[in-house]
């Protein structure tokens, strides 16, 4: 069996080589050329899987080592059966970290946390909150879980969203949060989105910073992302170029379930005879230094998230817990 991997997947090579011969390449660049002879692919979300690249190759299986798959033509594999697979809830601690990091660097240390979504991510930030010492209520109505949304906005001091972007259906979220949804928070609420851009409408937020209502924020996704508004950064007190669930560690996760959904396909043993390495003990992740390698030129959005450092890793609730106390 032939693999066409992403190179950036950590541990590809050790991971993948053991069912076959695997050619590593850039995932942004892979091309119909690289997967024309290749039984199966191993990507992130960098990778667009579809007709383009897999037209005429004898691709079986794509394993994405990702939570999402937005870049992934579900229908189109599915009409040419070639199976495929996602790594659900890959990075959820990564994402539950880089939130409490930035309640952290915020200053905000105790009162109500509202969490808006409770899937993968969102019960993670659950799990590490409490440890930290908040009072926390959730909203999610498709699980049925939590408060209504207009209870949780007049209790909250803090709100966080962890929801997927539904354009339709019964719950949609693009646009959730809007001039309404801001008028029913506190004033002097905290705001954190790292779900999808596109939940919240860029001019309500900055209006509801601007008039206080919002009185500091923490914003990891965009709307129109690439393209991110300057004067919507600068409406942020913390700005980060969609890497919230890229830590080490969240990476690594995604590795794993790829390679396990491979060694399905290939009727193969999982053997992992991988690890990371340790966590250093007097590791922090510094949330401001992506907020000041972002805010200085905000049209490196790609680019930041291409070249994102390998380093970060993630701490347990526990090391929140002490911080926080600290």
């Amino acid at each position: 069996m032939k693999i066409l991997a992403d190179a950036n997947m950590p541990f590809a090579r050790e991971a993948f080589s053991a069912l076959g011969e695997t050619v590593l390449e850039d995932g942004r660049a892979f091309t119909a050329a690289d997967a024309a002879d290749a039984d199966a692919v191993a990507c992130r979300s960098t990778a667009k899987i579809g007709p383009a690249l897999l037209e005429g190759s004898r691709v079986r299986f794509v394993a994405s080592g990702v939570a999402g798959t937005d870049h992934i033509d579900i229908p189109y594999l599915e009409s040419r059966g070639i199976g495929w697979s996602a790594a659900p809830g890959c990075n959820a601690a990564s994402v539950a970290n880089w939130t409490m990091s930035a309640l952290l660097a915020l200053g905000f240390r105790r009162g109500t946390l509202g969490i808006v979504g409770f899937g993968h991510v969102g019960s993670q930030v659950a799990r590490y909150a409490r440890a930290a010492g908040f009072d926390v209520i959730v909203n999610d109505p498709p699980k049925g879980v939590g408060v209504d949304l207009d209870t949780l906005l007049a209790e909250s001091d803090a709100v966080t969203l962890h929801v997927s972007l539904e354009r339709g259906g019964r719950w949609p979220t693009a646009g959730l949060f809007g001039e309404s949804a801001f008028a029913r928070m506190k004033r002097g609420c905290v705001f954190l989105n790292a779900a999808r851009g596109a939940v919240v409408d860029t001019g309500a937020f900055i209006a509801a910073r601007k008039s206080g209502r919002i009185s500091a924020a923490a914003i990891d996704c965009w709307e129109g992302e690439p393209r991110v508004r300057p004067d919507a950064v600068a409406a942020a007190d913390i700005a980060t170029p969609h890497i919230a669930g890229y830590s080490f560690d969240g990476r690594l996760n995604g590795t794993i379930a790829a390679y396990r959904a491979m060694c399905g396909f290939a009727g193969a043993e999982p053997r992992l005879d991988f690890a990371p390495p340790p966590v250093p003990p007097d590791f922090r992740y510094d949330i401001l230094a992506d907020d000041r390698a972002f805010r200085a030129d905000v049209s490196q959005f790609d680019a930041l998230r291409k070249n994102y450092p390998q380093g970060r890793r993630e701490w347990t609730p526990a090391q929140f817990a002490a911080a926080f106390r600290a």
